[in-house]
């Protein structure tokens, strides 16, 4: 070989090698350096040959390690020698030869499409759900499956007429069979490839974590862990532990996810545990890996440590930090505590409630009263009428009808002792006083009319409060969803009994819901009404969750949430923003009204105060009468159910 083409290869080879161990460090992939090593194995073996490279001496073992003829013998491997030894079997002669690079192709293709091209779907066993990917799979890529099986059978063809060299339709179904031979045994063959990978690649994680912890990023120490959340821009996720710490530990391991949902979701964790070994390194109650936060065991104090800087990272990288405060006091209490906490609180509320029923209708008895006054008023002055009207009448009759007679001497005259003009001016005097009685009458009844609209009003309100207080009352033997609250002025309280991912999830769409209220709390005089406290708090809960932790979430106020989301589309999330963290009343029902027409907000008003205290039913009617009126569509009975 001329020596610039010789330079050319090792300058190539070099490259692989720096490139390989870029590969090693980015990936933090021990495969990458295996690569690298042999590659400069192979090298320096050739190096040493052509080259002729000095011996070196290790005087302090007093061994003479001879690396020329080390060298020179992996410089001297040729692939002819191997070929010529394995000319010898059978196995590798003539046709047997592509039948075996084909089965080492197609088991390697099908351990590659079962980790990362397969489906996700949902069955009790493995093998079934396999069998049920692999349909879907097929039903998808069904054109590329036809060309591969093509292909496959006319490679086969080929080589049984170069090697077999029978009649056509016995290398026709020769190669038939042969190819669905191939396929048969590669399936089972790539399952078992990648078990024994998995089991390699996972030993090997665990074991070079117990070596080097911190190679894998692995983090124990609860203020280490805060103080790594506190300086990092990286989105943190949290998750409870529903494995063997071990394989928890391989699951979250930063590139694993590269492998594709199916293959981590199925086979790794169905993979037997105790083919794993255990790492002290990750049995701890939580432990931080990357960007992961695994929580293994319940330990309130480790996770109250950095609880409130984890949630405040979350909210400022999607809140103007104009609207974050510093970070609030958690306290993860029991479901016991919580219970017992809001049975105090309900309780509370009852006895609120319940002055305002008595305070109504101490006020219905009231209006009930002018009520009555007001009938009995129009009644009396009916009855005054009628009597006035008929003295009215009595007296005309006999104004114009009394006379008197004079007797003279020679004839009688006959006088009226009243005029017209007299009469018509009692007859006045009593059509006035009707007058006077009718107007008394018009305005009995105006009232009349508005003390029994207040009635009714009051009534309703009555009814609806008499209504939640039997609702809320219920609720006492109802475990909620949303299981946190907030104290003024920086205390939170949240429920986190077990470390199932579905808890861990509910818990930070909870914690969240919670630091907004605290982080937008002024005072306990301001405050917007409870539809918008509880609707925008949980409207940026939920947005939070989705754009750091990427959940939906549908935990808390479905409702009120849904509605809120419908005024969005004409209202922007910012002015909700602006008018949630300013507590300010007036600007929201400005805004309101500017957007829906006037007085919406006044009209409004009492479906807004009424749907977080009513029943389902009731809640589903008064939010659609909103819906109706901001433009969208009905809600249904689904839409009031709490999800996750």
């Amino acid at each position: 070989m001329k020596t610039p083409i010789r330079l050319l290869l090792y300058l190539f080879a070099f490259i692989a090698i720096g490139f390989l161990i870029k590969l090693g460090v980015s990936y933090k992939d021990s495969f990458y350096y295996l690569l690298a090593t042999l590659v400069l194995f192979i090298s320096l073996g050739s190096l040493v040959k052509r080259e002729r490279l000095p011996q070196f001496t290790a005087p302090k073992l007093s061994f003479r390690l001879d690396a020329r003829k080390t060298l020179e013998n992996i410089g001297s491997f040729k692939p002819s020698k191997v070929k010529k030894t394995l000319s010898k079997l059978k196995l590798f002669r003539g046709n047997n030869l592509w039948l075996l690079v084909e089965f080492i192709f197609l088991s390697v293709l099908f351990a590659y499409l079962l980790v990362y091209k397969l489906q996700d779907v949902q069955d009790n066993s493995f093998l079934v759900a396999l069998a049920k990917s692999t349909l879907l799979f097929i039903t998808k890529y069904k054109v590329h499956t036809i060309v591969t099986a093509i292909i496959l059978f006319v490679f086969n063809f080929v080589v049984n007429v170069k090697f077999v060299r029978r009649n056509l339709l016995i290398n026709l179904l020769k190669s038939l069979a042969t190819s669905f031979a191939v396929i048969l045994v590669s399936v089972p063959t790539s399952l078992i490839l990648v078990f024994l990978s998995i089991l390699i690649f996972f030993n090997t994680i665990i074991a070079t974590s117990i070596i080097t912890p911190k190679f894998f990023n692995i983090h124990t120490d609860k203020n280490d862990i805060k103080q790594i959340i506190d300086k990092s821009d990286a989105n943190f996720e949290l998750v409870g532990i529903t494995q063997t710490p071990s394989k928890t530990f391989v699951i979250n391991y930063p590139y694993l996810g590269k492998m594709g949902g199916y293959f981590t979701k199925n086979f790794v964790i169905d993979y037997p545990n105790f083919l794993l070994v255990s790492s002290p390194s990750i049995n701890h109650s939580v432990y931080l890996i990357k960007n992961t936060i695994v929580i293994k065991e319940l330990d309130k104090d480790i996770f109250q440590t950095f609880a409130p800087t984890l949630i405040k990272k979350l909210v400022k990288k999607d809140l103007s930090p104009r609207y974050i405060k510093d970070e609030p006091e958690v306290q993860i209490i029991s479901r016991q505590d919580y219970l017992k906490y809001r049975e105090d609180q309900i309780n509370k509320e009852v006895e609120e409630i319940a002055g305002y029923i008595a305070e109504a209708k101490k006020e219905l008895g009231s209006i009930a009263y002018n009520i009555q006054v007001a009938k009995n008023n129009i009644a009396t002055l009916q009855g005054h009428i009628a009597t006035n009207t008929q003295y009215r009448d009595e007296e005309w009759n006999y104004c114009i009808s009394a006379t008197y007679t004079y007797y003279g001497w020679y004839s009688n005259y006959t006088y009226r002792r009243y005029t017209d003009a007299y009469c018509q001016s009692q007859r006045a005097q009593r059509d006035q006083k009707n007058a006077e009685y009718q107007s008394e009458i018009s305005t009995n009844q105006q009232n009349l009319s508005y003390y029994q609209s207040q009635y009714n009003e009051l009534k309703g309100y009555l009814d609806q409060f008499q209504n939640y207080k039997a609702f809320i009352e219920a609720t006492k033997d109802i475990t909620p969803y949303e299981l946190g609250l907030f104290e003024p002025e920086k205390s939170i309280k949240v429920v986190l009994d077990s470390v199932g991912d579905k808890n861990i999830s509910n818990f930070l769409e909870t914690l969240t819901h919670e630091y907004i209220h605290y982080t937008s709390y002024v005072s306990e005089e301001r405050t917007l009404p409870q539809f918008f406290e509880e609707g925008i708090t949980e409207y940026l809960a939920r947005k939070v969750v989705t754009d750091q932790l990427h959940k939906e979430t549908n935990l808390g106020y479905p409702v009120i949430v849904k509605i809120i989301n419908g005024m969005t589309k004409k209202i922007s999330i910012g002015q909700f923003e602006d008018i949630y963290f300013n507590k300010s009343t007036d600007q929201l029902e400005s805004l309101l009204d500017d957007t829906y027409g006037k007085n919406f907000y006044k009209d409004t008003q009492l479906y807004f105060a009424l749907i977080p205290y009513s029943p389902p039913d009731e809640a589903l009617k008064f939010a659609n009468n909103i819906m109706f009126k901001i433009g969208e569509p009905e809600l249904t009975e689904k839409d009031l159910e709490s999800t996750y």
